[in-house]
């Protein structure tokens, strides 16, 4: 089963993500428009970067994917607090999953990254104590390899986006990598 979809975000209060052909990818090193493809692999991960907010860090964690393969239910979580924007993300549901390179059997390294993404429902607070629905999330991660000094995330949600290119702590891993 193969799906293909783009995202096309307009990052403010009136965010927006429109499914259509193709993959729009936040991260480098990636072809713009490449073909996504289904993957039945699980990704992990943890770490900060620095706060898109100003000074101070946005931590976060989670797994998501297909943890036995392609008959297992798709399953996650996703957590993530910016201290120096006070906002918190806590994803609710997962929707998609997907990625492109690698496909299967291959370990992620910097020659073979692994890209992968998802989308959902989380909750998202505010600065100011107020909460909403983010609807979607959608957040995209890249392993490429251990340690995971060149591992990549972007977080979006409409009202916040954090977008980062290596992360200063922490490491990304796809397990089992496995794309069609």
């Amino acid at each position: 089963m193969k799906w293909l979809a783009m995202m096309k975000w307009t990052i403010g209060t009136a965010a927006c993500a429109v499914l259509l052909v193709g993959v729009s990818s936040f991260l480098p090193h990636h072809e713009a428009n490449a073909q996504a493809t289904t993957c039945f692999d699980f990704t992990t991960g943890g770490g900060w970067f620095t706060s898109p907010s100003g000074d101070g860090k946005a931590n976060f964690g989670f797994n998501a994917g297909y943890k036995n393969g392609p008959d297992s239910p798709l399953q996650g979580e996703f957590n993530f607090v910016d201290h120096a924007g006070n906002v918190t993300i806590k994803m609710l549901t997962i929707d998609t999953y997907g990625g492109e390179g690698n496909g299967t059997g291959h370990r992620c390294d910097s020659t073979q990254a692994c890209d992968r993404f998802w989308t959902g429902t989380a909750q998202i607070t505010f600065p100011d104590h107020s909460s909403a629905v983010c609807d979607p999330l959608f957040v995209e991660v890249l392993d490429e390899g251990s340690p995971g000094r060149n591992d990549r995330i972007h977080v979006s949600c409409p009202g916040y986006n954090a977008f980062t290119f290596a992360l200063p702590a922490g490491n990304i891993e796809v397990h089992k990598a496995a794309c069609q």
